[in-house]
């Protein structure tokens, strides 16, 4: 079903330093759908935007500094919890709209840059397209859908700092939003680093839910009272969850029945694992709340 090339597993190995051996690139076939086909309203830089084997690299290598950061985030969440039980609530509304404003403004940008590429991809070829077609092919291919792609899962990084607006304003930080913080950015950064086929999906269904979460939060921070579609966003989240444990299940499923299937275990184990868990806390959130 999948060229040769396609698996390169063998020369990849896992947590491997060689840039030689784990930036070959993968063969466009008649499959593939051209991503300069999705070049509307876009500037040079990202038309020309050509550094996603620099940026795998980078996440392959990087990865313990990676995990440091998740366990140092998950740390710091508790001890600043702790360290402000006796301290004036510190009224952040202004940079709170604008923090709100430009994550809104970010994820729509990533949805049209994202989402229209992927939407034709798996029109053409179908889902087992995202599940064992290798990023290289896909998102691989540079330019303005690769360039958005990356930049969106280095965005998890700094999505971080949502926290830090809740520890100042001394609200409750339940584990749902702590454990999802730290656990996307490793799922994010471990997909960029194996060039993951699930990954398109796993950012485009992202972007599109970010999309109308923080246009809910930027709405939210401006008004007195927030708008009234929160059960909405919590369902488009459940959906996003329920997706995501299907395509981990199609991950083994492709593993283990199509030949030339790109598959890192460790990666099918974290978005099966991460995903799953994800659907219960959001499932517990949705039916305590509502």
């Amino acid at each position: 079903m999948f060229p040769y090339d396609n698996n390169f597993h063998s020369l990849l190995i896992e947590g491997g330093r060689d840039r030689e051996v784990t930036s070959l690139a993968v063969r466009q076939t008649t499959h593939d759908v051209n991503v300069r086909n999705f070049d509307f309203l876009t500037t040079e830089y990202e038309r020309s935007w050509q550094d996603l084997d620099y940026w795998s690299y980078f996440a392959r290598v990087n990865w313990n500094y990676t995990l440091g950061i998740c366990i140092g985030y998950c740390v710091m969440v508790h001890a600043f919890q702790y360290l402000m039980r006796n301290q004036k609530v510190i009224d952040l509304r202004y940079p709170l709209i604008v923090w709100n404003g430009m994550l809104a403004l970010f994820s729509i940008v990533s949805a049209v840059r994202i989402v229209p590429y992927m939407l034709v991809t798996l029109f053409k070829n179908g889902p087992w397209y995202f599940v064992c077609r290798n990023g290289m092919a896909s998102y691989g291919q540079g330019g303005t859908v690769g360039l958005w792609s990356v930049m969106f899962v280095f965005s998890k990084y700094v999505e971080l700092v949502d926290t830090f607006f809740l520890l100042m304003r001394k609200k409750r930080i339940p584990f749902l939003h702590w454990f999802h913080h730290a656990t996307v950015v490793l799922l994010s950064i471990h997909a960029l680093a194996y060039y993951s086929p699930a990954a398109m999906v796993m950012s485009g269904m992202n972007a599109v839910v970010h999309s109308v979460m923080y246009t809910y939060y930027f709405l939210g921070s401006i008004g007195e009272n927030p708008p009234r579609w929160s059960k909405f966003v919590t369902k488009l989240q459940l959906g996003q969850m329920c997706i995501g444990v299907v395509l981990g299940v199609a991950n083994y499923v492709g593993q283990g029945t199509i030949q030339n299937c790109h598959s890192i275990p460790s990666h099918n184990a974290l978005i099966f694992g991460i995903y799953l868990s994800y659907l219960v806390l959001f499932m517990r959130f949705y039916y305590s709340r509502y």
